[in-house]
């Protein structure tokens, strides 16, 4: 029974006996041509286009309407998993170093945060044609495979060459289940929503991000690397398992299956047809792959050493990475909602990048300590909050606007471009630590970006205006 204001429970009541009654009549029909035998076989025809809609016995059937909210708790759980070695992993594979002929400690440290960067890279165009060929939901549930796979073998790790393996595994799973989140976000956004698709994607990684490197750090102090790593694999477990309900929701069950939008995609690892559109080229190398490289390269792998030499403990490290992800978290939803009721997306996403650049300088500029770099990473997450989501509303504006290629495959064309720049990151200070130590390697990180940045508005400009496309474009 309707419950609420009156107006609100007798226009509900009037609705469902509306309702019941259609549903009479339909039953009357389709009984009555029963009766007739072959007599009516048109009406018949016609009766049974419409069959679909009414339930077959007398108790309701419940509809169910694909959103992109349906995944957001196994999503939460999922990088909830991905992200519990995120505050310690620099500090456990400093604690298993051992030298590797011609290579700098700084450089083999970075080397399982870089091989599991590659893997994702290398496995995105693969996942855009798991997701093209058997679509999202069976693709998705095979990303959970290697992903926990590889999250096992990091436990019983003791160098960092076997580390890096099973985090090449892990990589993988983590590419396949992101490009078939990513495509259901799309299949299940409208063109005014993007940005809010988008923010669901990105709350549940930041969201998963706050608990995980928070979590994670205190679990390693107490329980250690491997019973960080054991959790880890149980809350992955459990995150296939709502995977399956999730999808059920999204697209039914029983003789219904996950729909896929698109022909399959045979014989192409790499679809260069992308690199045609100019703003799609800027909106990847100017845009996602300096984003990505400042995050990766100071917030993932130079703050928690940096803090380690600060005499800061791994559960507080832990701690301090999370203020990223919190910032992110708090901000990103109202940013979004900014950016679509603008319409100004690209404007958005130039101004977190260019924030992110400023909060590189931050930590050599004001003469370092703790505290100083505590307030970098809070900007690195403000930024995220205000480009975050922008970055994905123009990535899947871009993908659907790109003619006579698959959106699922445009889409790990730009999740390559986006993971190259999360490679280059760890590498790119790695590479400058020797010669100029972490502050000054952060420093010329962040001149990087607001270069990008720079060069990012003026291709922008240069393709087709400052703001985003008319949306009659769009669809056109």
């Amino acid at each position: 029974r309707p419950r609420g204001l009156p107006e609100v429970a007798r226009c509900l009541s009037l609705l469902n006996g509306a309702v019941v009654r259609l549903d009479q009549r339909y039953r009357r029909i389709a009984a009555a041509i029963v009766a007739a035998g072959g007599r009516l076989s048109g009406a018949a025809s016609d009766l049974g286009g419409i069959a679909g809609r009414f339930a077959e016995g007398s108790a309701p059937r419940e509809i169910r309407t694909a959103a992109a909210s349906h995944l957001r708790l196994p999503l939460f759980l999922f990088f909830l998993a991905t992200e519990l070695s995120r505050s310690f992993l620099p500090i456990f594979a400093d604690a298993i170093y051992q030298p590797l002929p011609g290579f700098e400690r700084s450089v083999v440290v970075a080397l399982p945060m870089t091989v599991y960067v590659l893997a994702s890279l290398l496995s995105t165009p693969l996942a855009g044609m798991l997701v093209s060929r058997y679509g999202t939901a069976n693709a998705y549930l095979l990303g959970m495979a290697p992903t926990i796979v590889g999250l096992l073998g990091e436990a019983f790790s003791t160098t960092i060459p076997v580390l890096a393996a099973f985090r090449v595994v892990e990589g993988a799973g983590f590419a396949i289940v992101s490009i078939a989140a990513l495509d259901h976000i799309r299949q299940t956004s409208s063109s005014g929503s993007l940005a809010k698709g988008a923010v669901v994607y990105g709350a549940a990684y930041i969201a998963g991000g706050i608990c995980g490197t928070s979590t994670g750090a205190i679990l390693a102090d107490r329980a250690g690397f491997a019973g960080a790593f054991f959790i880890a694999v149980v809350i992955a477990v459990i995150a296939t398992q709502l995977s399956f309900g999730a999808f059920r929701d999204a697209f039914g069950s029983g003789r219904e299956q996950p729909v896929r939008t698109e022909a399959p995609v045979r014989g192409r690892w790499l679809d260069l047809r992308p690199f045609k559109s100019l703003r799609f080229v800027s909106a990847s190398i100017f845009l996602a792959w300096p984003a990505q490289m400042v995050v990766t390269g100071f917030v993932y792998y130079a703050t928690p050493l940096l803090l380690h030499e600060e005499g800061f403990s791994t559960s507080m490290i832990g701690r301090i990475v999370m203020t990223y992800f919190l910032t992110s978290l708090i901000a990103s939803r109202l940013a979004a909602r900014w950016a679509d009721s603008g319409g100004r997306h690209r404007g958005f996403a130039a101004a977190g990048l260019a924030l992110s650049g400023i909060g590189a300088l931050v930590p050599i500029a004001a003469g370092g300590g703790g505290l100083w770099l505590i307030l970098a990473v809070v900007l690195m997450g403000l930024a995220q909050a205000i480009g975050g989501p922008s970055r994905g509303a123009i990535m899947l504006e871009e993908c659907a606007q790109l003619r006579g290629v698959p959106n699922s495959v445009a889409l790990g064309v730009y999740r390559v471009l986006e993971r190259l720049g999360a490679l280059a990151g760890p590498l790119f200070v790695a590479a400058l630590v020797p010669a100029w130590g972490y502050r000054s390697s952060i420093f010329i990180l962040g001149l990087t970006v607001l270069t990008a940045t720079l060069l990012y508005a003026a291709l922008t400009r240069l393709a087709g205006g400052p703001g985003d496309p008319n949306p009659q474009e769009a669809s056109a």
